[in-house]
């Protein structure tokens, strides 16, 4: 028996091009010199989330399909600084496109959610976040907005269910009536 222990290590170590520090997850710009980190190439998970997006679309039997809905919360965002503003301007038009709540927009909603964390974390307090800052901000209100139009079309809706089933018992008492004294007579 061996008192010996071995190691094994799992995943990458990343270290910045331009100083060769050790980089921490989700970062956007180097800790130690600065150098912001940008990939070069299209996205390859945006083209497949979006191709993805365009074949459930098609197949959905409606738009707010479950699998489609599924989708778009649990696609995973990578952690590119490019990345995570082409998915918080995607989901956030998506979100603007719509006038009521619905499973779709919450789905957008929760998509832009996850970029937006995933913004603050990579990001640091920099001039971008704060303009994702205010993005964020402006669809949050946008959405409360529309939640609110959203019960008063509720709360109109009832109303105008409840006159006109008032409406309806009073012709049926009226027919009622005019028959019993045609009838009485």
């Amino acid at each position: 028996m061996s008192d010996v222990r071995q190691q094994s290590f799992v995943g990458e170590i990343k270290k910045c091009p331009s100083c060769g520090a050790e980089v921490k997850s989700f970062s956007a710009f180097c800790s130690d010199c600065g150098h912001e980190f940008r990939v070069v190439q299209d996205s390859g998970s945006l083209k497949e989330f979006t191709n993805k997006l365009f074949e459930l679309q098609e197949s959905a039997e409606y738009y707010n399909d479950p699998n489609l809905i599924n989708f778009i919360k649990t696609f995973p965002i990578p952690n590119t600084k490019e990345d995570l503003f082409e998915f918080l301007l995607l989901s956030s038009s998506n979100i603007e496109s719509y006038n009521v709540p619905n499973d779709l927009t919450e789905a957008w909603r929760v998509k832009f959610n996850q970029a937006y964390q995933k913004a603050q974390l990579s990001l640091g307090n920099t001039a971008e976040l704060q303009r994702i800052e205010a993005l964020n901000k402006q669809i949050q209100e946008k959405y409360k907005k529309m939640k609110k139009k959203d019960h008063r079309g509720n709360a109109l809706w009832a109303i105008l269910s409840i006159v006109g089933l008032i409406l309806g018992i009073a012709f049926y008492g009226w027919i009622f009536v005019a028959i019993k004294s045609c009838v009485g007579n």
